[in-house]
């Protein structure tokens, strides 16, 4: 819902009041009256992943997230690496929120999109707290930019195959610099419609975190329960359970 109202105001302009608004000659073609061509590193700062070192690696303790943890948009959380906590005392910056964005900046070509450079995910929260590992970089959006805004601009196809155009590298790996990221041009529309985009779309960005952390709950209740029921350790035999309308 929240991309499909991105590209309803964004791409086809078809924003509260687009009605009464004149379409002006730009160098990315025509776009509203008002609206500017800008570069996105004047709208952002960046914090690179750091390289931790393997000896360091536990089982429990602070997670890392390495950029084989990411999913299509988000992070696998299951079996992340572990630092220690006295370690990751001393690497604060590199800690993630929840909504953080992220892109991978060494990876495959366009022929993995499983694993492409460039690629964007946003940091659910029950990623928040973990430390970015390297060859990966949040970006922190600043005013009038915000979360979502920024998101939806970067999961864009336009933006995908500037990454991609930008990346250099042999065959089996390419990489991406800040620079590129930087250099990318995007139109900016006003503060008052950046605002109240934000304003509809970071609650669904919330419903989906808890919906996800509702679901990492119940598999982990359905993994403890599953064995015992095959097992028999867990009677069901007296409880009121119908299933001739599951049958059915």
């Amino acid at each position: 819902m929240a991309q499909t109202l991105y590209h309803e105001w964004f791409v086809k302009f078809r924003f509260p009041g687009h009605e009464h608004t004149k379409m002006v000659d730009s160098e990315l073609g025509l776009i509203p009256e008002g609206w500017e061509v800008k570069k996105l590193g004047n709208y952002i700062k960046t914090q690179k992943g750091f390289a931790f070192k393997s000896q360091w690696y536990q089982d429990s303790g602070v997670p890392l997230v390495k950029v084989s943890n990411f999913t299509e948009d988000s992070i696998n959380t299951q079996n992340l690496i572990c630092i220690s906590e006295e370690i990751a005392q001393q690497y604060k910056k590199h800690k993630l929120d929840s909504n953080d964005i992220i892109i991978q900046t060494v990876g495959s070509w366009a022929s993995n999109p499983k694993s492409v450079v460039g690629k964007v995910i946003r940091v659910p929260r029950q990623a928040q707290k973990s430390l970015l590992n390297q060859n990966a970089v949040k970006l922190i959006p600043e005013i009038p930019l915000n979360e979502t805004f920024l998101y939806y601009l970067l999961k864009r196809n336009d933006f995908k195959n500037y990454i991609i155009g930008c990346a250099q590298g042999a065959a089996s790996q390419a990489s991406i610099t800040l620079d590129s990221i930087r250099e990318f041009k995007f139109l900016l529309p006003s503060i008052e419609l950046l605002n109240s985009f934000y304003n509809l779309t970071y609650p669904i960005w919330e419903l989906v975190n808890n919906l996800s952390i509702k679901n990492i709950s119940l598999s982990q209740t359905r993994d403890l329960l599953l064995p015992k029921l095959i097992s028999g350790e867990i009677d069901v035999e007296h409880l009121e359970i119908t299933t001739e309308d599951i049958a059915a």
